[in-house]
C-alpha cells in the first residue's frame, strides 16, 4: 500500500507503477488532477435527480478538446424500480499545445 500527501504525489506514485493512471474524485481531487491528465473519461448520465449538486463543472475541461463518443451511442443502464436511464460515454483529450504538469518528486 502506498500512502500519498496530495493528489500531484499519489499521481506520480502511480506513474512510477502503472502505465496509464486513473482518478476517481470528488470535485477537489478532479480539480487538482486535471493539470496532471491529457485524457478524461466522463459519463454523462441523462437524468435530473432533485438536490443533486454533482457535476463535473466546464471551466475543468477549458484546455481540452471534446466531448468525443467513447462507447456506444444507444447505451444505457436498467435499474430495478427506475425508469430506463441513458448515458453517454464520453473522452475529452488535452488540447494541442497545452502542456500537461507532470509532478515533480520534490513536491
Amino acid at each position: 500500500m502506498c500512502v500519498a500527501g496530495n493528489v500531484r504525489e499519489a499521481v506520480e506514485r502511480a506513474r512510477e507503477m502503472c502505465e496509464r493512471v486513473f482518478v476517481i474524485g470528488g470535485a477537489e481531487i478532479y480539480e487538482a488532477a486535471m493539470p496532471l491528465v491529457d485524457m478524461v473519461y466522463h459519463t454523462r448520465v441523462h437524468l435530473e435527480v432533485p438536490g443533486c449538486d454533482a457535476f463535473l463543472p466546464q471551466t475543468l475541461l477549458a484546455e481540452f478538446d471534446g466531448p468525443f463518443p467513447a462507447g456506444r451511442p444507444d447505451a444505457y443502464e436498467k435499474r430495478d424500480g427506475h425508469p430506463d436511464v441513458r448515458c453517454e460515454f464520453l473522452v475529452w483529450y488535452r488540447k494541442k499545445g497545452v502542456p500537461v504538469s507532470r509532478p515533480l518528486a520534490d513536491e
